[in-house]
C-alpha cells in the first residue's frame, strides 16, 4: 500500500512539473543564529544575551544584494531591527537575494543586528561584499507574582549573492 502511494505521488509530481532541483535550496548560504538567556529571577532581575557574529563574504565578482546605498558608506553600516516591531521587520529586505526567517523568539527584547561593510559600486549604488549578523534576547519581565522565564531569539538568514 505504502509503495503504491509513493509511486502515485511521484507520478503526480512529474505530471505537474516538479523535480528534485525545485525541492533543493536555492540559497548560496544559510546561517542560523540563536541565543538564550537565563530565566528572570523572582525579584524581577532580567538577563540579556547576544549570539556570536556570523559572517558572510560574497565571492569575487559578487555582492550582497538588498542593502544598496546611494552614497559610499565610510566604514561599517549597522542596522538594528527590533523583531517585536512589525514596522522594523517590514523594512528588512525580502527578495530573492536576501531573506530572514524568524524561527522562534520569547522575552521582552528580540533584535536582529546586521553590520555591512566592504562596499562595491554598481551603477549608481554601492553594495556590501561582507555582512555580519547577530541576534539579541532579553528575558521577560517577571516578579514573584508572575511566572518568569527565559528569553531567546532564533533567526535564519538566507543569501543568494548577485554577480556584477
Amino acid at each position: 500500500m505504502c509503495k503504491k502511494l509513493v509511486a502515485i505521488v511521484l507520478i503526480l509530481c512529474m505530471a505537474v512539473g516538479f523535480n528534485s532541483t525545485v525541492l533543493a535550496s536555492t540559497w548560496d548560504q544559510e546561517v542560523s543564529s540563536e541565543t538564550s538567556t537565563k530565566p528572570t529571577k523572582w525579584d524581577g532581575t532580567r538577563y540579556s544575551s547576544n549570539s556570536g557574529w556570523s559572517t558572510f563574504y560574497a565571492p569575487a565578482g559578487k555582492v550582497i544584494f538588498g542593502f544598496g546605498e546611494e552614497e559610499k558608506p565610510t566604514g561599517t553600516v549597522t542596522h538594528t531591527i527590533d523583531l517585536k516591531n512589525s514596522a522594523d521587520v517590514k523594512n528588512l529586505p525580502n527578495n530573492s537575494y536576501f531573506k530572514v526567517y524568524i524561527t522562534s523568539m520569547n522575552g521582552s527584547e528580540n533584535k536582529y543586528i546586521v553590520q555591512l561593510s566592504d562596499y562595491v559600486q554598481i551603477g549608481w549604488n554601492y553594495y556590501p561584499t561582507k555582512m555580519k549578523v547577530q541576534v539579541h534576547a532579553r528575558s521577560p519581565k517577571g516578579s514573584m507574582f508572575e511566572l518568569p522565564g527565559r528569553g531567546w531569539t532564533e533567526v535564519k538568514t538566507c543569501i543568494t549573492y548577485r554577480a556584477y
